[in-house]
């Protein structure tokens, strides 16, 4: 988990895993991108926060990764 908080002077801080967002710029404006995720009845992936179809995902049908599948055209024009 990446928690984002100030520390004293001098307090040593190890991270072990990176942040689960990365940011990149896309025509002035900031897009969010997270580890991908696709569901068990879609035939695409999916690693951007502002994707429609990627954030209307069932919980119940929500996986981490890939899964082996092509990235969704959504997130890809986002990209």
């Amino acid at each position: 988990m990446f928690y984002n908080r100030r520390l004293p002077i001098g307090e040593a801080v190890a991270v072990t895993t990176a942040p689960p967002f990365t940011s990149a710029y896309h025509n002035g404006a900031t897009i969010m991108k997270k580890s991908p995720w696709h569901s068990i009845k879609q035939d695409v992936h999916h690693n951007n926060t502002e994707c429609n179809t990627g954030n209307n995902i069932e919980t119940e049908n929500k996986r981490e990764g890939t899964g082996g599948k092509p990235l969704c055209s959504e997130c890809a024009k986002l990209s």
